[in-house]
């Protein structure tokens, strides 16, 4: 570290002015007379060797805040512009080698202090001489050295980076820092005075170089604002101080910057000193260098703190739920979903961890604090609040009657974009706030909105707001039950009939009647007088005989699944209007083929949320009840009788002894052989029987199992 030994005022571009007492950090000597030096402010350019002496007391942590706050300063001034230049890249570079060497020195003579020593060995004792020999003439005051030669390595060109980040500093200095700027005048003038009394010597342009040291203040506080992103960090302990200072050791704590614009992907690093042991101070991420600094500036936490300092990790409380804020925040403010908020979070504390070990305790607690189960706050959350706002709008629009009966102005597209918004946050938000904000003062909010569709004459609103009584069906099942015993399924059956015509409609419609009929439960008496065997006859007329072909590609799977919706509801089937449409029509070739393909499969369209009971497969469950009686037992067609018995007989030999879907089909089996004409073809009899002996004869196989394989073999024996 080296000190002003007078006053200096340079109006030249690469050249500091500074007044005596100013610290600075030698960079480059190799100029003789002019060295380029960092002052104590982050500012680099050249000073004259004869106004400078080395200060043989400066500690090593002085040095290294020194060279921290010139590092600062340079990616400070690179976000106004975005991008670092190559003189400022080329800064960084020296600066940064220069705090290296200095490490390592102190590494090597922990109780010295010495600079970095690059150069050779004469050119060092030549600058050393020059610059050690102002110590024995402080009398008297020497003139300046002419500035160096234009082809000088670092020429005032290579520093008017510097140079505009300093006035980038200056110009965009908070207010809260001018505040302190009398007490900073006033500490100026009186620390000049009182050095010139000392040196027997008058400062030179006492205004400039007040407003120089004034401005330097300003410029060291704002930088003292900045923090900058940590990716590494180390302790290294080493002594400094005078001979009359008490022996501490100073902690640094290493923060590397990553130039993402520099081809090579150079990264610098910055160590500052821990200078308060019981003091912990978060550090946050840099200034993001962008397009519009001033924004980012604004916006980042960083420029509330002070300089970066060592953390006691250990130490550290994490706050409760400091997890979920995180997901809050990061889904309030990307847009993202809950689940992708969840997952992000995950990994940038989980690379934080991969990268600074010595933070992976702190990472783990915070992923401690996260919960996916429901906590006491989720209605005052963004969602939340943005929800119950939502859903208010909605209602003030279902309760303006005259609005809805004869429109005075043109609301849909206000409408709609509630209506969007709403969709969006069902889909994305955190399910458990859904189903608080819905579920409160009985699902208020959701017989609104089934009223409102009830009002609501646009279709464009119609087919969002089915959209979003989709998603609130996937939620929970009380939300399914509600709207099973509201007005919206007979709405959904009228929407069928009078509406077919309109394709994108009806399979809006088609796919939430069968949400909302998937549970199973009984029918209230209002839907079971609309829901008859003339509704049930239409939809199997809309699958057999479609409109148009694009009705059969797009509109005839999604009826088929109102259909087994349907069908669970009726476990008598001496009493069943599905079945009973089915022995009137004789055939359904379109209807049983896509049946068939369903229960090859093993699928079950119906089974659409994770939350539904744990039930009869729907479409084995149909087809069982199509050979419930003769009536509909040959319904279906040789061939098509034929592959049914391959299915059987795969699915039998496959499944295992005690499951339940082989109870099932075995079921199945004894319906089919009894009520339809099996007998007389006898498709792969052999197989079949072989099947069901060695069920017959499993030691594990349950007694319901065997009972029913008995009942089979003795129709097939009986009847041959």
């Amino acid at each position: 570290m080296y000190r002003a030994l007078y006053d200096y005022n340079s109006t030249r571009k690469g050249y500091l002015t500074f007044v005596k007492g100013d610290d600075f950090s030698l960079l480059d000597k190799k100029h003789g007379d002019w060295v380029l030096a960092q002052n104590g402010f982050g500012e680099v350019g050249y000073v004259p060797a004869t106004y400078i002496s080395k200060d043989e007391h400066s500690s090593l942590s002085q040095v290294v805040k020194s060279i921290d706050r010139a590092l600062q300063a340079i990616h400070y001034a690179a976000s106004s512009t975005g991008s670092l230049t190559h003189e400022q890249r080329e800064n960084l570079r020296s600066l940064t080698h220069h705090r290296e060497n200095v490490l390592k020195s102190a590494k090597s003579e922990p109780r010295v202090h010495i600079l970095n020593n690059t150069k050779s060995e004469s050119t060092e004792k030549k600058v050393q001489q020059s610059i050690s020999e102002p110590t024995r003439r402080t009398s008297s005051k020497r003139s300046a050295p002419p500035p160096p030669a234009h082809n000088s390595q670092l020429s005032s060109t290579d520093i008017s980076s510097s140079s505009s980040s300093t006035s980038t500093v200056s110009s965009s200095t908070s207010p809260s820092i001018q505040t302190d700027l009398e007490s900073s005048r006033s500490s100026s003038s009186s620390l000049l005075s009182e050095d010139s009394k000392q040196n027997g010597a008058k400062p030179n342009n006492t205004s400039g170089t007040i407003s120089s040291h004034i401005q330097g203040t300003r410029n060291r506080n704002h930088l003292d604002d900045i923090d900058t992103e940590s990716h590494q960090f180390s302790d290294v302990d080493v002594y400094g101080g005078g001979p009359e200072q008490k022996e501490e050791p100073i902690h640094f704590v290493e923060h590397q910057f990553e130039d993402v614009n520099s081809p090579t992907g150079n990264s610098y690093i910055v160590i500052s000193r821990d200078d308060s042991e019981t003091t912990v101070q978060r550090t946050l991420p840099a200034v993001q260098l962008s397009s519009s600094p001033s924004k980012n500036l604004q916006q980042s936490p960083s420029r509330f703190l002070k300089s970066p300092s060592v953390i006691n990790f250990e130490s550290i409380t994490v706050p409760g739920e400091m997890a979920s804020d995180m997901v809050e925040q990061l889904r309030e403010h990307t847009g993202l979903s809950y689940p992708k908020s969840c997952l992000a979070v995950e990994i940038v504390l989980g690379q934080v961890a991969a990268r600074l070990p010595q933070m992976a305790s702190v990472m783990d607690k915070i992923l401690m604090t996260f919960s996916e189960g429901e906590s006491k706050n989720e209605e005052s959350s963004y969602d939340g609040k943005t929800l119950q706002d939502l859903l208010t709008k909605l209602t003030e629009c279902k309760d303006d009657a005259q609005q809805r009966s004869w429109s005075l102005f043109a609301d849909q597209q206000t409408i709609s974009g509630y209506l969007e918004e709403l969709l969006s946050i069902l889909e994305k938000a955190k399910s458990s706030v859904c189903r608080k904000v819905i579920a409160k003062n009985r699902y208020e909010a959701l017989h609104n909105l089934v009223e409102y569709y009830q009002m609501e004459t646009r279709v464009s609103l119609r087919m969002t707001l089915l959209k979003c009584f989709g998603a609130m069906c996937s939620l929970e099942a009380s939300i399914v039950s509600n709207l099973l015993y509201s007005i919206l399924p007979l709405e959904l059956v009228s929407e069928i009939q009078n509406k077919y015509d309109n394709l994108p409609l009806l399979c809006y419609v088609a796919i939430v009647l069968s949400m909302i009929l998937s549970t199973g439960e009984p029918l209230p008496t209002s839907l079971s007088d609309h829901i008859t065997k003339r509704f049930i006859g239409f939809i199997f007329e809309l699958i057999e005989k479609p409109p148009s072909p694009q009705f059969e590609d797009e509109a005839s799977d999604q009826l088929i699944v109102v259909l087994l919706a349907l069908n669970l509801h009726y476990t008598d089937y001496t009493t069943n209007p599905v079945m009973e449409v089915l022995a009137d029509k004789g055939t359904v070739k379109t209807f049983t083929e896509k049946l068939l393909l369903l229960f090859n499969r093993g699928d079950d369209p119906v089974k659409m949320f994770e939350f539904q009971p744990c039930q009869q497969n729907s479409v084995t469950k149909f087809v069982t009840d199509l050979y419930r009686d003769k009536s509909t037992g040959s319904l279906l067609y040789t061939n098509d009788a034929k592959v049914l018995v391959d299915m059987i007989i795969r699915m039998l030999t496959d499944l295992q002894p005690g499951d339940e879907v082989r109870t099932n089909n075995l079921i199945l089996a004894n319906l089919f052989v009894d009520n339809s004409d099996y007998l007389e073809y006898r498709h792969r009899e052999s197989e079949f029987c072989r099947c069901l002996h060695n069920i017959l004869h499993e030691e594990s196989s349950q007694v319901e199992d065997k009972n029913i394989v008995g009942d089979i073999l003795d129709q097939i024996q009986d009847f041959t």
